[in-house]
């Protein structure tokens, strides 16, 4: 390939609107199929300045950290923006494959004499692996002669063509659940069909697999993940022609995924227990206060769990899921007040967390003679960071506590002697008044 004069050099980088990333680069004619080689002072003037000071970027796979130079032999050919080569995107769980074309750019195969091309070319600046829009369309039908099949169930060989075997999606089942959702935005990754992007969920739909807004198949069966992190989720699907059961071809579909479903939260939960106040307590939870009580106290203690099964994680599985090892901090909150003490328990599959309030006190002012109920709430929050962002997960509680107030009069004590009382006057009879009557014998 002859080197392109800076004017036309200039043309190509104008017109290369998609801005593509960086790998590592080294003059190879039988891996690029043209020999003439680009230094890095040879392009530099032509570039933007966020490249022109980017001759290198550094990635994170979670166990190291490698350096990739920026792509100078793509850059002088084709205008591309890429750090590192095609194998690089292998660093980051990427699986790139090659497929023959007349017109290939790279070169493959034994002795590199197939022409062709690669799916990823290397990383962007922003270390996100890069597809090549040159790579072949994969599948040229309306899907109504082709059928799903299992990447288990495929030929031997083919499997070892893909890089398939029995245990390919092992180390995502912990978030299989994330993945397989029906909010996932695996169902919008999308692949090139006849030239045009089609979605994971047109592609069910079209072969009858996802219905009523919901897939009908457990998609880690069918499908094989190669890349599901901050970055960018990889996802490919085997199929097999409905005319020629011997033809099978595959579909790799792509797209970004949202923090939200990069990393598996674990459960928690909590509860409060009553303790103390032994001196108005009359039942579990309920207590006695007569009106000459002012106050009632007793102490309220939260206990909370989280289970986050570390002990049985694999190292790759833990990538994936917030642990004991995320946490930046927890707290205990009781009645909307904080425990400044909170003691905490490791165990192999659960953190305990425990606290107490001291001293909690009702007033007899807040009460109504009777029975009254008092609802007393509290909380666990955990806190994590990395993998994806900054993230909490949260564990309320609430316990009711009844308090009768009796404010009823007293009996007055009867006395043992009755004191005598002044007899009454007594009542002169009524009677007729007396007639004098004279008589004469």
């Amino acid at each position: 390939m002859k080197k392109l004069s800076a004017f036309t050099l200039l043309i190509v980088i104008i017109m290369c609107s998609v801005s593509f990333h960086p790998v590592y680069a080294a003059d190879d004619k039988s891996y690029y199929g043209d020999g003439i080689s680009a230094k890095w002072d040879d392009i530099v003037p032509y570039l933007s300045v966020l490249y022109r000071n980017t001759p290198y970027i550094s990635i994170s796979n979670g166990k190291e950290t490698r350096t990739f130079q920026f792509n100078t032999e793509l850059f002088w050919d084709l205008g591309l923006y890429v750090y590192g080569e095609p194998d690089s995107v292998q660093f980051s769980g990427t699986v790139n494959d090659f497929k023959a074309a007349a017109n290939g750019y790279f070169r493959a195969g034994s002795n590199e004499k197939i022409a062709g091309e690669y799916r990823f070319l290397g990383f962007s600046i922003g270390g996100v692996p890069i597809t090549n829009s040159r790579f072949p369309t994969e599948i040229q039908s309306d899907g109504s002669d082709i059928f799903l099949v299992k990447y288990t169930e495929l030929p031997a060989n083919l499997k070892k063509a893909y890089g398939v075997n029995s245990f390919s999606n092992a180390s995502y089942m912990p978030i299989r659940d994330i993945i397989e959702n029906p909010n996932s935005p695996v169902w919008n990754f999308t692949t090139k069909i006849n030239n045009k992007d089609v979605s994971l969920k047109e592609k069910l739909t079209q072969i009858g697999l996802f219905k009523n807004n919901a897939p009908t198949i457990a998609l880690l069966d069918y499908g094989v993940v190669y890349s599901w992190a901050e970055s960018g989720g990889i996802i490919r699907l085997f199929f097999r022609s409905g005319k020629n059961k011997d033809k099978y071809a595959y579909s790799t579909f792509m797209g970004p995924v949202n923090i939200d479903f990069i990393t598996k939260m674990p459960k928690a939960f909590s509860e409060m227990k009553i303790e103390g106040g032994l001196e108005h307590k009359i039942g579990e939870n309920t207590f006695y206060m007569k009106a000459s009580d002012k106050k009632l106290s007793f102490d309220v203690a939260l206990h909370g769990v989280m289970e986050d099964y570390w002990s049985s994680l694999s190292d790759f599985a833990k990538i994936y899921s917030y642990t004991r090892d995320n946490m930046t901090g927890y707290s205990i909150c009781i009645d909307g007040k904080t425990c400044q003490k909170v003691n905490l328990i490791r165990q192999n599959s659960t953190v305990i967390f425990d606290s107490v309030l001291r001293g909690y006190t009702v007033d007899s002012s807040m009460l109504v003679p009777g029975r009254n109920t008092l609802t007393i709430g509290g909380v666990l929050r955990v806190d994590f960071s990395g993998n994806g962002g900054n993230r909490y997960i949260s564990a309320p509680c609430s316990i009711n506590v009844t308090v009768i107030y009796d404010i009823s009069t007293p009996t007055v004590a009867v006395p043992t002697e009755i004191p005598q009382k002044t007899p009454l006057p007594t009542a002169k009879p009524s009677c007729t008044p007396r007639i004098e009557v004279e008589r004469k014998w």
